[in-house]
């Protein structure tokens, strides 16, 4: 066993990497409840399919624009593919998304004198991917969006007449584009930037490959703007997606933003290892030959700046996500040789895959012990007992009740304040301290219920 191991670790490495992601990603995926974001996505998906809607996200009734369509154009492709808006068909996208970029980081590191063994690993074993790779959230895919459109571009500099590369990386920024907004354009540039600079190629960006990048993503971007504008004033959206790249989204106490400055590189740190640590040793060793020196300099490049930028606005470690390819594919050059000479024995063999049993076995019981841990179901499955199927309801909660919502599968309508309930409307849910502002309407609560660390809601017939 340990020999076919070894002998497919240097000869068909993509095997392996395979199966760890099954392992590491799949058991359980479909098991615990959403949380944290999901609920909010995945409601935006089921709604956009249910009205037709492609152009424009809504959510609860209400257009929903801090985000771009792109991922939810993802979450509909795949509860297609598996049988409706569950669990696993909200998953699936962001585990896929992570092979993808650890099968080219591999292939990367292998390309650049590395091993494609360990670049794969070390990006199915970052512990903010492995996170991110089990949630329906946007991240990863995102992640694989930007990834794919640096990669390509690499390609294309690297070989002036490869025109598919720079307009395949162009369709890909677009699309990263229209998935989470100028956060693309702005790793991609500044990845791209640096290391042509870097490189002394900066005349690249005046080039006809460059216009074709540039043409690629503008009409992605473009065909969706479009689109939207026949369906909402532009100029509304504007402000929101200001609001979202505004400083005020972002609002801190002095003590809570000098805490997070200090903390974000050390998150950074934990969050994307073992490929930090590569980058760190490349940052004071330089590699020999002419071409290790070309890939280290893209390397640095494509992680530094960005880490830059998110360390000044941001500071959150989920926003480093595109750059942690990079960083695999650094981990897959800088330990290819010593993890060679120490995994050349049969002992070391076996330990390395007890670690990684193990690993999946632990994530299997955490999985496990999330399944019912807020309560998102149960509430869910309560809020549709008491409401009729065609009921519409208008709704003020928000945070994890949106998980909640998305399980009683009701038709909702969010409103900020319940003062914006309107007179015709005989049922609301709200949170139970927000009952008095109804008390000329004579409230009666038909249900109540409460999550944890979440105030208690209640739904209330209203005269």
């Amino acid at each position: 066993m340990t020999a076919w191991i070894r002998h497919t670790a240097d000869h068909r490495p993509w095997v392996l990497i395979l199966i760890a992601w099954a392992w590491l990603y799949l058991p359980c995926l479909g098991t615990a409840e959403l949380h944290h974001e999901e609920g909010r996505r995945a409601g935006t998906a089921r709604e956009m399919l249910a009205r037709g809607e492609w152009a424009m996200p809504v959510f609860q009734g209400q257009p929903y624009l801090t985000k771009p369509p792109g991922y939810y154009w993802v979450l509909i492709a795949s509860s297609r593919l598996f049988g409706g808006f569950n669990e696993w068909s909200l998953r699936i996208p962001s585990a896929l998304s992570v092979l993808i970029c650890a099968l080219l980081a591999g292939k990367i590191a292998r390309g650049s004198g590395g091993h494609a063994l360990v670049g794969g690993m070390a990006m199915l074993v970052m512990p903010e991917a492995w996170g991110k790779g089990q949630l329906g959230e946007i991240d990863a895919v995102f992640m694989a969006q930007v990834f794919a459109s640096i990669a390509l571009a690499w390609r294309a500099v690297r070989r002036p007449g490869d025109y598919a590369a720079a307009v395949l990386s162009g369709l890909f920024l677009g699309w990263a584009i229209i998935t989470k907004g100028p956060a693309a354009p702005a790793l991609y540039y500044l990845a791209l930037a640096v290391w042509l600079a870097w490189e002394r190629r900066a005349r690249w960006l005046l080039s006809v490959q460059h216009a074709a990048v540039f043409i690629a993503a503008a009409a992605v971007a473009g065909l969706w703007l479009a689109f939207l504008a026949r369906r909402m004033d532009l100029a509304n959206a504007g402000q929101v997606w200001a609001v979202e790249l505004g400083a005020g989204r972002f609002e801190e106490t002095a003590e809570a933003s000098l805490k997070s400055f200090f903390v974000f590189p050390f998150g950074v740190l934990g969050g994307l290892l073992p490929g930090t640590l590569a980058l760190i040793g490349w940052m004071f060793l330089r590699p020999e030959s002419p071409e290790g020196q070309s890939v280290r300099r893209r390397l640095l490049s494509g992680t530094i700046p960005g880490f830059v930028m998110l360390w000044i606005h941001g500071r959150r470690v989920r926003y480093m996500l595109p750059v942690a390819p990079l960083a695999a594919i650094a981990a897959g050059i800088v330990f290819a040789r010593p993890l060679a000479r120490r995994f050349a024995s049969r002992h070391a063999t076996i330990a390395a895959v007890i670690v990684l049993l193990l690993a999946g076995i632990i994530r299997i019981g955490v999985m496990e012990s999330r399944a019912e841990k807020v309560g998102s179901r149960k509430i869910g499955a309560e809020l549709a007992a008491i409401l009729p199927a065609d009921a519409t309801v208008y709704s003020t909660v928000y945070g994890r009740y949106w998980n909640a919502c998305f399980y009683a599968n009701r038709a909702f309508i969010a409103v900020d304040h319940p003062s914006k309930i309107p007179a015709s409307a005989t049922k609301a849910l709200v949170f139970k301290e927000e009952i008095p502002s109804f008390s000329e309407r004579n409230p009666r609560i038909l249900y109540e219920g409460e999550m944890r660390r979440s105030p208690p809601i209640a739904i209330v017939e209203l005269q």
